[in-house]
């Protein structure tokens, strides 16, 4: 059970007398706390002795209370205990009982009197002790000695009577935080007693706002805010009938197909008692009214893919497009892409007409590829994707579905029909395929007869990374090997997560293949980072097992042969599996989706496949490079395609094209839009039950308006992983949820502690949060506004208040806290020990970090408070703070809990630096005001390196400093003021602001390395004087020094070399 904190500033003999063996719980709510808390207390009302205190069980046992006590410490006398009750009854659960003075107004409710001399007054402490003597409940006020976490109850208006306050509830649950500052406020009297019965809660009625009818992509309203309950709606649960959800009250959502569409809403209050409603709503094809140029006008939405023929008996390849509008268009910046290569149109597309783009040589995918229709700058319009399709049969549309099928009739430029292909004989292909688009054949059961329920079944092929939604078109595929019939039901399939599918009523024919799709089996195999596929026997023994440890690329199959597993991009579900694996490669690019101008970034192909035989060349918008890697600088800001070429020996072309986003490189660590401000990190689950890739990072908008989060980063612990970067084109709607996967981000947050960080393009922080252990399948979640461990993850939804994980242990506990100047902290104090200590504020919160702020005595150290509502401060403010010892990267800092656990006490004018040698800094400076001079040596992003002859450090400016680099430049003299703070990676100095880097002058070297160029300075006569002129003699200074700078640019180390060769 766990154990409150209870502060005292009285001996410590009499709070060792507290310490009874034993005590209980106090998680968030009631329905999970596990023992009585007080939840009323009134000191007086109409006279000084209208008191009361009111106790509740929050338990589903009832608790024979013989033997128990209440009493009260005073503030002054802590040593003798004054007993208000001595307990002979019981207390039912769920259950209330009123103590009263004899004199209070509301003694005829009363359950139980006060004895005889029992009195309450403003500053007590109130103690609920078990017939062991152990403590159950504390509630310390006003300025009483002794209570519940780090301060007590203060709000109370010691001259004005009724001085009545009472316990928190959150979705009409008690809280117990075991913090009596936070736990409890002001109300006005509302005891209960034992014969209180709450009311009888009434479901809520759930009420849809929005319109009947609209066209497709246009954004309809949906709102529930109309809806009722006598209490409070807790949850709302949209489902649009598309296959689309949502869990706001209020919410935007637009159609893309037309039909018929019922739209469902169901709330939930805080009894878990739900509402549920429905209506009905029609969407129409988007009407378009034609413009005076009607050949000119340009209508995006409504140019759709309608038919395509990838593998002709004869002549050409062919797509063709509809225009539904009632307009001409201009085809004039539109294209056509595909696996390989991008296809211009040229032309106009009458209204309601076709027009067909026909290839002059083969360039479609036989068996399986993705067709995309852009318009301008990239703007996707239309996207199909398909597997493996009959020579000389066309995919067309079915104007009555809206889903594309194989068809023999082809009809090209003109109307659809639908003509399936014939069905195979059951020996050749499979008659089962499930969870599949509409185009399956009947997988009626076989009825009537007895089939084993044993025998050869194996795994023969599986997509893990189809082309477009993996969570449609990705397949487990079975194989009955056997020479019988076998009934398959309560055979399961599984991967490395705990999760299984269980089959139903299915038997498969010898020589029959069974095809499971995500749809239905809900096995996600993993894309990266590799995974198995099981499968179990209708007595749960292990049959088959397949495993892959590389990644999984897109559109390629794992397959079976006799030769062992490959590879393939041709697909075959139901169907015999390729014998041996194609040989056209799959080019994959590796490299940052955005930089800054002037960077030099890396471009990386290694990861394609069958690439042994060939030629790669690099085209960035016009300059070139060869070769598997490519480096290049982009000189201007914009959205920037690349484009990779690979040639193999047979000459045959293969394209890839990667977009980048650049930045203007202006700040440090600003120029990045404010509304990123609105984004946080809401949930986190780092140790899901079985196989990790279940972790996730959750982010929230809680904007009222969509926020493009295109170029944010997602990280965990500085020196962990590499680091996420959200694609192009990510928005992220109006309070609204986000979760970035691992298998997506490859971000793995360590089971013994890390953080989650969002940072901005400029790797400065925008949000970060830490934790300690964790515990299995526990997520940790922000909720009412406090970071809690949750065993009910809420990935994309609101966090849950319903289960919140206690920490076990063994009793209430009174912590002592320990006052120590900040010197003193590290050495004399733990994590997790609680001190009281004095300095002065030498940054502020919102410069470093919206979390944490800094002060300084000799020493200094960091401040956090994760929900930022820090009191006004200044910088030179004398402060007294009471907190827990906590570290995050190594840094040890003070974690508080309110702005109550700050007391400004002072202010002086002039806040001195203390002036030291870089070599100097360690642990003894960590958190301290310092000052340095050095010479810059390299500029980059969000820091530089300043070196004073004794060391180097890295000089970090963070977001909130606005510091302006384009002031600076490699070989300037500098003296920084700043923080010495500490990474996983080390020491580096925080400066504050511009004016904590003062420009002092320019290094006698600095014309030279003006003169020179950092990437070519090995072949300039430059450095060729000098190391001529020193040549024997600087060998191993040389040696050294290329080590010690090896992350700088050539041109830094020529500056060192340099300064050697003149002394």
């Amino acid at each position: 059970m766990q154990v409150k904190n209870i502060l005292y500033t009285v001996p410590v003999f009499f709070l060792v007398s507290l310490l009874f063996l034993g005590g209980f719980s106090g998680s968030a709510q009631s329905s999970s706390l596990d023992h009585l808390i007080i939840t009323e207390v009134q000191v007086a009302g109409e006279s000084a002795s209208d008191e009361f205190i009111e106790i509740f069980n929050p338990t589903n046992e009832n608790i024979n209370l013989e033997g128990w006590k209440l009493y009260r410490l005073t503030a002054t006398n802590t040593t003798t205990k004054s007993t208000l009750i001595k307990f002979t009854d019981k207390i039912d659960s769920q259950k209330y009982l009123l103590l009263t003075h004899s004199n209070s107004s509301v003694s005829s409710s009363a359950d139980i009197f006060f004895n005889n001399s029992g009195t309450i007054t403003n500053d007590d402490t109130i103690i609920l002790e078990n017939n062991k003597g152990e403590i159950v409940d504390i509630v310390g006020y006003g300025d009483a000695s002794i209570f519940e976490g780090l301060f007590p109850f203060t709000n109370l208006n010691k001259t004005k009577d009724p001085k009545n306050f009472s316990r928190k509830k959150v979705q009409n649950d008690y809280i117990d935080t075991n913090e009596n500052s936070t736990d409890f406020e002001k109300t006005e009297a509302n005891p209960q007693n034992s014969s209180y019965t709450p009311p009888l809660n009434n479901p809520p009625t759930a009420i849809i706002s929005a319109i009947s009818s609209s066209t497709i992509n246009q954004e309809i309203l949906f709102s529930a805010e109309n809806s009722t309950d006598d209490n409070e709606i807790i949850s709302y649960n949209w489902d649009f009938g598309d296959k689309n959800f949502d869990f706001n009250s209020t919410t935007i959502h637009k159609y893309t197909t037309t039909g018929e569409f019922i739209v469902s809403l169901t709330v939930k209050d805080a009894q878990n008692e739900i509402g549920i409603t429905s209506t009905t709503l029609q969407i129409y094809e988007e009407i378009i009214i034609p413009t005076s140029t009607p050949t000119s006008t340009k209508v995006i939405a409504d140019i759709k893919i309608n038919e395509f023929l990838p593998n002709p008996n004869e002549g050409d390849e062919w797509i063709e497009i509809y225009n539904s509008t009632t307009s001409t268009v201009e085809l004039t910046d539109w294209f056509l892409k595909d696996n390989t290569g991008t296809f211009i149109l040229n032309g106009d597309i009458s209204a309601l007409g076709f027009f067909v783009y026909e290839f002059s040589s083969s360039k479609l995918n036989n068996n399986g590829d993705i067709i995309q229709l852009f318009y301008k700058d990239g703007e996707k319009v239309d996207e199909t994707t398909y597997s493996t399709v009959g020579k000389g049969n066309s995919i067309a549309k079915n104007i009555s579905s809206q889903n594309f099928e194989e068809t023999t009739t082809l009809t090209k430029g003109t109307k659809n029909v639908i003509t399936p292909p014939p069905t195979p004989e059951p020996k050749t292909t499979t008659n089962q395929n499930f969870g599949t688009p509409p185009t399956t054949q009947n997988n009626d059961p076989i009825q009537n007869e007895e089939y084993s329920h044993l025998g050869n079944i194996i795994i023969n092929e599986f997509l893990p990374n189809p082309i477009g939604a993996d969570t449609e078109n990705e397949f487990i595929e079975l194989y009955n090997a056997d020479s019988k019939t076998i009934d398959l039901s309560g055979w399961q399939i599984g991967d490395d997560s705990t999760k299984k599918y269980t089959i139903d009523n299915i038997v498969l024919k010898a020589g029959e293949y069974l095809t499971f799709f995500r749809t239905k089996s809900k096995i996600a195999l993993n894309n990266t980072g590799g995974d198995s596929v099981k499968l179990y026997n209708v007595n749960n023994a292990l049959v088959d097992s397949v495993e892959y440890n590389e990644k999984a690329n897109d559109g390629m199959s794992y397959n079976r042969s006799a030769e062992g597993w490959f590879w393939s991009e041709i697909t075959s579900p139901n169907a015999k599996n390729q014998e041996k694996p194609t040989n056209k490669p799959i080019l994959i690019i590796d490299a940052p989706t955005s930089t800054e101008v002037g960077i030099a970034v890396k471009f990386d192909a290694s990861d394609s496949t069958n690439i042994e035989d060939l030629k790669f060349e690099w085209n960035f918008e016009g300059n070139t490079s060869t070769g598997m890697f490519a480096e290049h600088i982009f000189v201007e800001s914009g959205f920037f395609i690349i484009k990779l070429t690979a040639e193999n020996s047979e000459e045959e072309k293969f394209e890839k094209e990667f977009e980048i986003e650049v930045f203007e490189t202006e700040n440090f660590a600003s120029g990045f839009p404010v509304d990123w401000e609105n984004i946080t990190i809401t949930e986190i689950f780092p140790n899901p039950a079985g196989n990790d890739t279940d972790e996730f990072i959750e982010i929230y908008n809680s904007a009222n308006f969509p926020i493009d989060i295109t170029g944010l980063k997602i990280d965990d612990e500085i020196g962990g992983s590499k680091g996420y970067i959200i694609p192009q084109n990510s928005i992220i709607l109006p309070n609204s949820y986000v979760v970035f996967w691992k298998e997506e981000t490859k971000i793995s947050l360590n089971n013994t502690g890390d953080s989650a960080r969002l940072l901005y393009p400029d790797d400065s922080v925008l949000f970060e949060i830490s934790y300690e252990k964790t515990t299995e399948d526990a997520s940790f979640a922000k909720i009412n506004g406090n970071w809690k461990w949750t065993n009910s993850p809420t990935p994309n939804t609101e966090n849950s208040l319903e289960e919140v994980i206690k920490t076990a242990t063994s009793q209430k506990k009174i912590k002592t806290v320990l006052s120590l100047p900040i010197a003193e902290i590290r050495s004399k104090a733990d994590i997790g020990d609680l001190v009281r200590t004095q300095g002065i504020v030498a940054v502020l919160p919102n410069v470093f970090s919206t979390q944490y702020f800094y002060i300084v005595d000799v020493s200094g150290i960091q401040v956090y408070m994760n929900n930022k509502d820090f009191p006004q401060l200044a910088i030179g403010d004398l402060i007294e703070i009471v907190g827990e010892i906590s570290k995050a990267y190594g840094e040890t800092r003070i974690k508080l809990s309110t702005k109550e656990n700050i007391k400004i006490l002072n202010h002086i004018d002039v806040l001195a630096p203390k002036i030291i040698e870089i070599a100097d800094i360690n642990e003894v400076l960590e958190g301290s005001f310092v000052q340095v001079s050095g010479e810059i040596t390299e500029i980059k992003g969000s820091y530089m390196y300043v070196d004073d002859g004794s060391e180097e450090v890295k000089v970090y400016a963070k977001k909130g400093t606005n510091i302006d680099k384009r002031n600076f430049k490699i070989a300037d003299l500098v003296t920084i003021t700043g923080i010495v703070g500490k990474t996983t990676g080390g020491y580096q100095i925080l400066p504050r602001s511009q004016n904590d880097i003062i420009k002092t002058g320019v290094s006698e070297f600095s014309a030279e390395y003006e003169n020179s160029n950092q990437e070519t300075l090995s072949e300039s006569g430059v450095m060729e004087k000098y190391l001529t002129a020193t040549a024997g003699g600087l060998t191993s200074v040389i040696v050294g020094l290329f080590a010690h700078s090896k992350r700088r640019h050539f041109g830094n180390l020529f500056i060192k070399l340099a300064r050697i060769v003149k002394k």
